[in-house]
């Protein structure tokens, strides 16, 4: 091969490999161009965005436990933290909006991002998830029914099922402020999870029969404590404090709508089951204060096999608290033990992730 062809291939190939190089950096150009970022990383860019905007203006930010702050996207956009979400989507024509809510759960903030994208996708919280089942009864009638103004879980085998590190809670019910109340229902741990509600000297009987108030009980500390050791700070941070029912009932009290022990509240991140809601779960029509009936067709007294304490106590003297034992709700001295069986509230901007709620699909907590 003489030196002009070897020229001419030479200068061909150099031509060839720029056409190559060229081709792919174009190439690379529209895929980074036309690159769309899913709904969840739209979700986490809010959120990122909005930390980063409240870094710059801590004084905008909720002050209180329970106080909640909202930052519109469209801010973000214009303080240039954040991508316009035809930019993040790769599409003009789906308007989509957003904003982030951030919630002071006993001084940590919380930032819950909300996205939606016509009909394509919305943000759901998972009580908006749960209340979409109301009246979703099954064939023993188990299911989510509005009652009293609330949404509660009844029936002996509703989709109610959550796990929180590896342990099992039940879903209680959707309260009227949103806030989705979980019962643990998984076995108690050791012995010193079955503990006395009190057992404090009682000068009513002179002896350690221990004293019915709430505020001040044994049941109380052990709860705390309970909260501290047995939950994650990231659990911590979806967990609200929320007013605990612990107003006194008497036995002549025929209606299970929580008047009686919602009359008085003390606040707490984590407390006890009021006697009222225990009721609520059965279907049983004939189920009355004292009744044996009352377990029949209720998943807590099918799921919960030994006696347990409820923060209600009783207002005949200064001693007794219902304790469910045998599927009866039936008051007791405070100085018996028994199984303690926490009671929390999530954050009602807490974000469904999943899950139907049934044993084999439980809901998604972590």
């Amino acid at each position: 091969m003489d030196a002009e062809k070897k020229k001419m291939i030479f200068i061909l190939g150099g031509f060839v490999g720029v056409l190559i190089l060229i081709i792919a950096i174009v190439c690379i150009f529209f895929l980074f161009q036309n690159h769309t970022l899913t709904y969840t990383q739209i979700e986490d860019k809010l959120k990122s965005s909005a930390i980063k905007y409240y870094e710059d203006h801590k004084d905008l930010l909720p002050q209180d436990d329970g106080d909640e702050e909202r930052i519109e996207a469209s801010t973000l956009i214009n303080e240039e933290l954040l991508d316009s979400f035809a930019d993040m989507t790769g599409d003009e024509d789906t308007l989509c909006s957003g904003y982030v809510v951030v919630s002071n759960v006993r001084g940590t903030y919380v930032y819950t991002p909300y996205l939606e994208c016509g009909e394509d996708y919305k943000t759901e919280t998972l009580a908006e998830h749960i209340l979409k089942t109301t009246g979703e009864i099954s064939s023993d009638y188990s299911g989510l029914y509005e009652w009293n103004g609330e949404h509660v879980f009844r029936g002996e085998r509703p989709s109610n099922i959550t796990y929180i590190g590896g342990k099992l809670w039940r879903i209680v019910k959707v309260d009227n402020n949103g806030e989705v109340v979980l019962i643990y229902a998984d076995s108690i741990d050791s012995k010193d999870d079955i503990i006395a509600w009190d057992n404090r000297f009682n000068n009513e009987t002179q002896d350690n029969s221990g004293i019915n108030d709430y505020e001040r009980s044994r049941v109380r500390s052990y709860l705390l404590n309970y909260y501290d050791k047995k939950f994650t700070d990231s659990m911590k941070s979806n967990i609200v404090t929320y007013d605990i029912c612990i107003g006194k009932r008497n036995y002549d009290v025929t209606v299970f709508d929580g008047t009686a022990e919602c009359s008085t509240t003390f606040s707490d991140p984590i407390g006890l089951l009021p006697v009222y809601d225990y009721y609520n779960v059965s279907l049983d029509t004939s189920c009355a204060p004292g009744e044996y009936s009352c377990q029949n067709y209720n998943y807590m007294s099918r799921v919960f096999s030994r006696n347990w304490w409820t923060a209600t106590a009783n207002t005949l003297n200064t001693y007794w608290v219902y304790q469910v034992k045998n599927g009866i709700a039936h008051a007791e001295t405070a100085s018996l033990v028994a199984d303690i069986r926490p009671v929390i509230h999530l954050n009602r901007n807490f974000i469904y992730k999943g899950g139907s709620g049934t044993g084999d699909d439980p809901y998604v907590i972590e």
